[in-house]
């Protein structure tokens, strides 16, 4: 099963138990182009406000839409639902899928459905005041509820439809919904 070393990175500094200098380099370069496409693409607002901002927490996998990538990704997803008890000021997780290519738009959001509904114990629902309308990752009120924490789904990868939601590698990010976030 792989398992991905769980970071965070706090006033700009990475902090975790990174084992070997290439797990370090991998996560220092992950920070990096994080900030990078903060600065480049985004005005802060309400639901994404300024890198510089936020603590965030992260991991990197090297596959999606697997059981065995959905099981990793719920362990550190829970490490950090326990982590935000510590520090409610880290209020995103990135999950970074760096060894995965994505062909297009439509296999993009079968390898996202995959991954969401294989991370045990997880609800996917919506908090739309239109109920009748399916709502889809990156809208802002798509959200995945896990141990009881309702969690913001914002996704990018490199094949977007939209530029604003192009990264390098597939990403879906994960933001405290509530008095914590």
């Amino acid at each position: 099963m792989q398992q991905p070393v769980y970071a965070r990175v706090e006033d700009g500094e990475l902090y975790g138990t990174l084992s070997d200098t290439r797990s370090n380099i991998k996560y220092r370069m992950m920070k990096e182009a994080i900030q990078g496409y903060y600065d480049n693409h985004l005005v802060p607002s309400a639901n994404m406000p300024s890198i510089r901002e936020i603590n965030y927490s992260m991991g990197i996998f090297s596959e999606m839409g697997t059981r065995e990538s959905a099981s990793a990704l719920s362990n550190s997803l829970n490490q950090f639902i326990e982590d935000i008890e510590d520090r409610p000021e880290c209020n995103s997780y990135f999950a970074i899928f760096d060894e995965v290519d994505i062909e297009d738009e439509e296999h993009f959001q079968l390898l996202l459905w995959t991954q969401l509904q294989y991370v045990p114990g997880n609800t996917l629902e919506q908090v739309s005041q239109n109920d009748h309308e399916m709502l889809m990752p990156g809208e802002s009120d798509f959200c995945i509820t896990l141990a009881g924490r309702p969690l913001h789904v914002i996704c990018l990868h490199p094949q977007s439809n939209q530029k604003v939601r192009r990264f390098p590698w597939p990403v879906l990010i994960f933001r405290t919904i509530g008095k914590d976030s």
